[in-house]
């Protein structure tokens, strides 16, 4: 443990008394307390700077939080360890559950420490001990509860803006808070993300760690279409990693112990192919439990990112292909999507659902125009009629396809544009549901049901398809006027069931509400119709790569664009700048 014990002595160093023998001045019993203010009130830049060059880089917190109780230790007494130190020694090592690497927070150096203090003995090390347990528990608490607040690093995309970052002098006085009180949740909720997503997922991850080994072992399994026999294999090794296959070192197991095995673990990872080797299973079993982990990490990074203030609003989360209705601080109502292919991504984005709208037209992007339709059209004359297009040009006329010489038009001078008229076989479907922003996406309907009863979901050009539709517009419709869609056990436990009463009719379908009839109406009716939002109902679309299931448990999904590969990069980096004695 020398490292360790050279850094303690660095502190040692830069608090003493003005002694030349700076061993000397420690040599004899330490007065904590009067070391606390010496090592507070130094105001020498050097020492400071060497300070936080050595990764002490919550200095100045651990100064406040050190003025505001007049300098007195909490964590080292005149015989040893105070009451409430076991408590934060093991809150600190619990910060694997919040996504950080415990190792940042040295809880091992400081139990190494905490183990060498003897009230009867005043020697160098001794004292050098309690200085080491009071100071490095402050400076670990404080930077744990600031990564709890806005994570290791900065945004990786401009998407999250800036984080809502507390004011500096908050984490000390949370802190403080949870020490009257005897307990550190007091300071993590207060500090954490006020949104259910990352409420439900760090409480996941906490139940994960318990039943799972965190290894980095894995092996290769190539596609089953590819080699049959070598990904059979590969499959049978990562489920024996994994725990849904006992390792016998005499033979290799038998198909009909693998393949409940693997039913198993697809069933816990909310996969549909029941016992097939299908490529999103195989992508699945591919990753380590570090790599699980790790997407649980970056997933509460891009959280804590989000800032999501609002009690009401919608959360498209790409990698898992679903649609969440957040209501009064609660998940809702969770439907499937279909996102963007990967040379098609669906953007991150903030905005706000403000109408929907019946029967759309679709006016084809540019780009899908030359690059996708252009090339039909050239091969079938009667391609347009057939799907319901019409050229437009720029003076917003319909044109004559049929006089159009075709040949001639390419990706790089085609002047028309193509539109979808409304009604059957329109890409949009029968409704669309429009928010603002610069990528021309939305939600939208589809002819296309049977791609949401498959685990891999990204077909779209980079719109949303949204499984249910009609049953979310009457969501939309219904939660306009006040209806929440919480179980009645729910509703109580929130506190909002009396005020739901008045809704009972409604929320069990005996009577629609005077807008989800006219929809239905006009449905049946062939009819175009725009109904609004009186307030615009905030959207948010995400990329978490780990996300809570329907059964309330953690599942992880593959990196879809390669956005987690490139953040692993990031946050390693944070954790080798942050990390004290690596």
């Amino acid at each position: 443990m020398r490292k360790e014990i050279l850094f303690i002595a660095i502190i040692a160093l830069f608090a003493s008394c003005s002694s030349n023998k700076k061993s000397e001045a420690i040599s004899y019993e330490i007065n904590i307390n009067k070391y606390i203010e010496q090592f507070c009130k130094r105001d020498n830049k050097e020492d400071i700077a060497a300070l936080k060059k050595n990764k002490f880089v919550a200095f100045d917190q651990v100064v406040e939080f050190y003025k505001n109780r007049n300098f007195k230790s909490v964590w080292v007494g005149e015989r040893g360890v105070s009451s409430i130190f076991p408590k934060a020694l093991l809150f600190i090592r619990s910060s694997m559950s919040y996504g950080f690497d415990t190792t940042v927070y040295v809880p091992n150096i400081i139990d190494y420490a905490a183990q060498n203090i003897s009230p009867k003995t005043f020697s160098f090390k001794a004292n050098t001990n309690k200085i080491a347990v009071e100071m490095l528990t402050t400076h670990s608490l404080i930077l744990f509860l600031n990564h709890i607040n806005v994570g290791l690093l900065h945004p990786d995309s401009a998407i999250y803006g800036k984080p809502v970052k507390i004011a500096a002098d908050s984490v000390p006085f949370f802190l403080e808070k949870a020490i009257q009180g005897s307990d550190f949740s007091i300071a993590s909720l207060a500090l954490a993300p006020k949104n259910p997503h990352y409420r439900d997922i760090q409480s996941a991850l906490s139940q994960y760690l318990i039943n799972a080994t965190i290894t980095k072992e894995k092996y290769p399994i190539p596609y089953f279409a590819k080699d049959s026999s070598k990904c059979k294999e590969g499959v049978e090794k990562m489920l024996i990693v994994h725990g849904y296959l006992n390792k016998n070192t005499n033979k290799e197991p038998s198909e009909n112990k693998v393949i409940p095995a693997l039913v198993k673990f697809q069933t816990d990872y909310g996969l549909n192919n029941r016992g097939r080797y299908d490529t999103i299973t195989i992508e699945t079993l591919r990753n380590s439990s570090f790599d699980f982990y790790r997407k649980a990490c970056l997933t509460l990074q891009r959280i804590r990112w989000s800032a999501i203030s609002d009690k009401n609003y919608v959360l498209v989360n790409i990698p898992s292909f679903t649609l969440n209705l957040v209501e009064d601080g609660e998940i809702a109502v969770l439907h499937r999507i279909v996102a963007g292919k990967p040379d098609h991504e669906t953007p991150e984005l903030n905005s706000r659902i403000s109408h929907f709208n019946l029967f759309p037209e679709w006016n084809v992007p540019h780009k899908i125009s030359t690059k996708e339709l252009l090339p039909l059209i050239q091969a079938d004359p009667k391609y347009l009629e057939k799907h319901n297009y019409e050229i437009i040009n720029g003076k917003e006329e319909v044109v004559d396809a049929s006089k159009l010489k075709w040949k001639k038009y390419s990706e790089k001078n085609f002047p028309y544009r193509i539109r979808q008229s409304s009604g059957e076989g329109n890409s949009l479907g029968i409704i669309k549901f429009y928010f603002p922003n610069e990528h021309g996406v939305y939600l939208h309907d589809t002819p296309s049901k049977k791609l949401f009863e498959r685990n891999y979901r990204a077909f779209s050009h980079g719109c949303m398809r949204v499984q249910n539709p009609f049953v979310f517009a009457k969501i939309l419709l219904e939660f306009k006027k006040g209806i929440l869609h919480h179980t009645k056990e729910k509703l109580i436990k929130m506190g909002k069931y009396d005020q739901q009463l008045k809704f009972e009719k409604y929320r069990k379908d005996k009577e629609q509400l005077p807008e989800v009839k006219t929809m239905n109406q006009d449905i049946q009716e062939v009819k175009k119709t725009t109904f609004t939002m009186n307030r615009p109902l905030p959207i948010y679309v995400r990329y978490l790569t780990a996300f809570i299931n329907e059964k309330n448990k953690l599942q992880f999904y593959p990196d879809l664009y390669h956005k987690d590969s490139v953040l692993v990069i990031a946050f390693d980096k944070a954790l080798n700048a942050t990390t004290l004695f690596k």
